[in-house]
């Protein structure tokens, strides 16, 4: 039983992980689009309107699911107290 649990803890700290990259790969993209768009107002004069519907929300959940995902695995470690 303890096996099994402990993969699962080391799961749900993987999918906690991947939740963080997923945050930077959405940060990273909504600033490379505004890049663009301040790069089309320089050249055209006007802005394309590029961004990620709903992105602050959408890193706000990843955000809720990582730091859930990743307790029990932290707990599990002790590594709590930092």
């Amino acid at each position: 039983m303890r096996q099994m649990l402990d993969k699962l803890y080391k799961g749900s700290c993987w999918f906690a992980a991947s939740c963080i990259a997923a945050i930077a790969l959405l940060v990273v993209g909504q600033v490379f689009l505004n890049l663009l768009d301040k790069i089309s107002i320089l050249l055209t004069g006007t802005a394309i309107g590029l961004t990620i519907p709903s992105y602050a929300d959408f890193t706000g959940f990843l955000l809720a699911a990582a730091s859930f995902f990743s307790l029990a695995y932290t707990l599990r470690e002790g590594d709590i107290s930092g």
